[in-house]
């Protein structure tokens, strides 16, 4: 009997220590889980993207201090369903990127109502007051527009009053167009794969069009720019151009 009450207490204590190792590592997932979590949730609270009171740019609000999405985004009565959207777009008609023999009219044209690059230049065509939300539209700002950076400045991608992106990197075009017309672009799937982003638009529906975000991540992705990747040795612009 003694010998059973002594295996019994050695399989307790074994079964103790398993338990005490399994909700360790238990423990040891969750933090290291939460820990994850967040960089991802601080990252637009500690970017320039940030317009609330609590960032640190110059251009930020005077009183928000709760809401940091609510300059782009709203739960309700969005002026774009996708990706509920909380500006005022610019009504068009940009000057395009003309630079290039294979960006055929086809392949760009004005940007769509639903491109995401005329969602980015809500803010960077250098006209467009940073409030100009639906929601929250009475927000002030310690300086309110981009404008007021200058005409050289790289946040004014628009120039101002002239809408111009000829001196831009081409947006809103369609890259199978573009890479069927020119052999040192790599293909769509390749560039995807290397952390290049495409688009969908009612210009060219299941099309994969090149925008702003292809290469520039808004919500930060921990690069320079917002960039959705490091560009060391042009590595961003060699995951599209093969030359």
């Amino acid at each position: 009997m003694e010998m059973q009450t002594g295996l019994f207490k050695s399989n307790l204590v074994k079964s103790k220590k398993k338990g005490g190792e399994t909700m360790k590592k238990i423990f040891m997932l969750t933090a290291l889980a939460v820990l994850l979590a967040v960089p991802a949730m601080a990252a637009i609270k500690n970017t320039r993207h940030n317009l609330g009171n609590t960032g640190d740019y110059t251009y930020r609000t005077t009183s928000e201090t709760t809401q940091v999405c609510i300059f782009c985004h709203t739960p309700h009565n969005p002026t774009q369903n996708v990706p509920i959207w909380n500006r005022n777009n610019p009504a068009g008609g940009f000057k395009m990127y003309t630079g290039s023999p294979t960006i055929t009219v086809a392949a760009k044209g004005d940007l769509a109502a639903d491109s995401i690059s005329r969602f980015c230049l809500s803010c960077h065509d250098g006209v467009t007051s940073l409030i100009n939300v639906r929601n929250k539209a009475s927000e002030t700002m310690t300086t309110d527009k981009y404008v007021n950076r200058g005409a050289g400045s790289r946040t004014n991608i628009g120039g101002g009053a002239l809408a111009d992106l000829t001196n831009d990197h081409p947006v809103n075009i369609n890259y199978d167009i573009v890479q069927a017309a020119d052999p040192y672009f790599r293909l769509p799937a390749d560039a995807l794969a290397n952390g290049v982003r495409f688009f969908k638009s009612s210009k060219g529906a299941g099309a994969n069009f090149v925008e702003c975000a292809s290469c520039h991540d808004p919500h930060g992705a921990g690069h320079k720019r917002f960039l959705r990747k490091s560009n060391d040795s042009s590595s961003l612009c060699l995951t599209c151009h093969t030359k």
